[in-house]
């Protein structure tokens, strides 16, 4: 019979099995291969997942034998942009009458096909490039006052978000791209030559990528 006491596994007597293990590897009770399966064992993570299964081996004498769960690999989406919508009515409508972006501020960065609105939700889509010109990050926001959503592309590199590329040694890094749009149309003068990104997230990631 087993039971969990904190995170020790201890069998009837109180005695603790990781305990009882680590004293066989010490005092020398156990065989030269017995000892060295029982370092690893006691080196290995006992997570909730796979506890039962070690107690299980440990109790019945199989010799040591490491039980583990199969990995789960996890599938990543391949990057997509949304699809555009044919007109930007909402995105402009949200950004410089909402918003306050300023209007030259704002064409500019549309003109470079790094702002659109997508077809199916109206977001606002600010995309990220890499050096090669391709896309390579998206963060959508909601253009709906009353609905703040906001997200990145699933497949998106946060070390490509939001940015602009300058020539100064200017940078400037921000949470979020309305962020970083306001404080351009703030300081309007001479703002093409300084560089600038929106991390999209609370990775700095793209402070690598552009140094």
């Amino acid at each position: 019979m087993v039971r969990k006491s904190g995170n020790q596994v201890q069998n009837t007597n109180g005695l603790t099995v990781r305990k009882r293990l680590q004293s066989e590897v010490t005092f020398g009770i156990i065989s030269t291969n017995r000892k060295a399966e029982m370092q690893l064992i006691l080196s290995a993570d006992f997570t909730t997942r796979t506890m039962p299964k070690r107690w299980k081996c440990f109790l019945n004498n199989c010799g040591g034998q490491i039980i583990t769960s199969p990995s789960i690999e996890k599938s990543h989406k391949p990057f997509e942009l949304p699809p555009r919508n044919d007109r930007m009515s909402r995105v402009f409508s949200y950004l410089l009458l909402t918003r306050g972006i300023d209007k030259d501020v704002l064409f500019e960065f549309v003109r470079k096909k790094m702002i659109y609105e997508s077809a199916y939700y109206h977001n606002a889509v600010f995309v990220g490039y890499d050096s090669s010109g391709k896309p390579r990050h998206a963060h959508k926001r909601g253009t709906v006052t009353s609905n703040s959503y906001k997200g990145n592309v699933a497949g998106s590199q946060p070390e490509f978000s939001f940015h602009w590329h300058g020539t100064s040694d200017k940078m400037f890094l921000f949470e979020a791209p309305i962020d970083m749009l306001s404080y351009i149309s703030m300081h309007k003068e001479n703002w093409k030559k300084h560089s600038y990104a929106a991390s999209c997230s609370v990775s700095d990631r793209v402070l690598f990528s552009m140094s």
